[in-house]
């Protein structure tokens, strides 16, 4: 019996990823905003994680912070429009290699999708 037990469990830390390494990694992020739509590459990690925005010259933003549990992702970092610093946070869902869920800023909630890039 525990023989069969033994296999169980090696089988599932075969087949179930850590939680961590379900969203960490590079992904490509569409959001949407008050209207107003963006695309980034994010470098999802504990340390050293950044968003970069696509049409804006490359600028990257360090995150300011990042959490993973199970499939939910959270992560969040600031930016400058014009004189104002805004806080920009994200919370979503992995199914594989696609990602969907909220972002907030000022305010103001929006939309995203992302896919593993």
């Amino acid at each position: 019996m525990s023989r069969i037990f033994s296999l169980f469990a090696l089988t599932l830390c075969l087949v179930s990823p850590p939680a961590k390494a379900q969203a960490a990694g590079a992904w490509r992020v569409s959001g949407s905003i008050s209207g107003r739509t963006f695309v980034l590459d994010c470098r999802l990690q504990p340390s050293g994680g950044a968003c970069t925005d696509v049409a804006k010259n490359g600028k990257s933003h360090p995150l300011t912070s990042f959490f993973l549990n199970g499939s939910q992702a959270r992560w969040g970092f600031t930016t400058k429009v014009m004189i104002a610093r805004i806080a920009m946070s994200f919370e979503g869902r992995v199914d594989g290699d696609r990602m969907s869920g909220t972002l907030r800023a000022a305010g103001r909630t929006g939309s995203f999708t992302a896919v593993r890039s």
